[in-house]
């Protein structure tokens, strides 16, 4: 039942980009990707043997949208009318490769072995494509850099990916014959998809693909053994009820922090001047804090100004907002959020505040 919900006929944008053929009939993609070549002789390293059996998607509780309570609601299984958690994806290692635990492996035939290259090893290919509108340029761009985000943000390629090999960073050496700089592309791309997924950027799927793309903390990444895939499944164990066991979201259990990537589109909207005209901190607070999700990512430092302005004009008139600002926590969730950290020790010593 969840995998017949998405079944499509329709062209999408991803097949209207790379064609498609089938028994019936095709369509002819418009990007061609040359060879990556090695740029120097190859460091190969010596072989390695691993086992790399994939996940079943029968097993429900890593595929399956699971309950909010564990303790008082039962799985969704396949049975039910449940959802796919997402697509199948390895979160890149930020601390190199991992190997298995193979103590009790007794047959030589689970193992796959390989020869992987040394890391720093640097390819160069060629993309060329023909007859793309503006925002399909955007989106092929922003699917190779993770929406102008490659220096944060890493590939993976190759069958070894769940052990931390094939970690691939993308850079664009030159760009050729193209009207518009990378940043408009992107933009057009953005633009183009928010009328379909509004603020499709800090949606739920792009935020899990960034979380396992980024160097996160990758000290979670570890295999279960065989018991511990029966036992996740188990209501009780002795006779005694049990926590039900499921695969969390990794952006939940890793240290991931979605506020260091900007949406393009923010990054190019001009700033006006705010108005800023409340009486209280927290009218104050409420209002920038809007602003700052819906239109900004962060403020210019004429604005900035104009809001030091406005925190002195509610901490000298209005004396709930003195006594508020008095405390820590405003400071360090929020003008600090607005001003950063420079200019909010500066704003701290011009009032006197004193918190230690």
């Amino acid at each position: 039942l969840p995998i017949s919900g998405y079944k499509n006929d329709k062209i999408d944008l991803a097949t209207s980009i790379f064609g498609y053929s089938n028994k019936d009939s095709s369509l002819k993609g418009r990007v061609f990707f040359g060879n990556a070549l090695l740029d120097s002789e190859p460091k190969v390293l010596s072989e390695v043997k691993e086992v790399l059996g994939g996940p079943k998607a029968s097993y429900f509780p890593f595929y399956l949208e699971q309950f909010k309570n564990p303790k008082t609601q039962e799985y969704n299984t396949y049975q039910n009318k449940a959802t796919l958690k997402g697509y199948k994806r390895y979160p890149v290692h930020s601390k190199g490769v991992k190997t298995g635990s193979y103590q009790n492996v007794k047959s030589e035939k689970v193992f796959s072995k390989f020869q992987p290259l040394d890391k720093d090893a640097t390819f160069t290919l060629k993309i060329r494509f023909h007859n793309l509108r503006t925002f399909e340029i955007g989106a092929l761009i922003s699917a190779i850099t993770f929406h102008n985000n490659e220096n944060k943000c890493f590939h993976s390629l190759g069958a070894a990916k769940s052990y931390g090999y094939g970690k691939v960073k993308v850079e664009f050496v030159q760009m050729k014959n193209l009207q518009h700089s990378k940043e408009k592309y992107l933009s057009a791309f953005e633009e183009d998809i928010n009328n379909k997924i509004p603020k499709w950027f800090e949606s739920n799927v792009i935020t899990e693909l960034f979380s396992m793309a980024c160097n996160t903390d990758d000290s979670t990444l570890e295999y279960p053994e065989i018991e511990e895939f029966v036992g996740y499944k188990q209501t009780k164990i002795k006779g005694e009820q049990k926590d039900h066991d499921f695969l969390k979201k990794y952006s939940e259990i890793s240290n991931f922090n979605p506020k260091q990537f900007r949406s393009v589109l923010k990054q190019q909207t001009p700033q006006v001047a705010l108005s800023l005209s409340q009486s209280n901190f927290d009218g104050l607070s409420k209002d920038l804090n809007v602003i700052l999700k819906e239109q900004y990512d962060s403020f210019n430092d004429e604005n900035k100004q104009l809001i030091c302005e406005r925190i002195k004009f509610v901490f000298n008139n209005h004396r709930d907002s003195r006594k508020k600002l008095s405390k820590a926590y405003d400071w360090e969730n929020n003008i600090k959020k607005w001003l950063g950290e420079e200019m909010m020790q500066s704003l701290k010593a011009e009032l006197k505040i004193n918190q230690d």
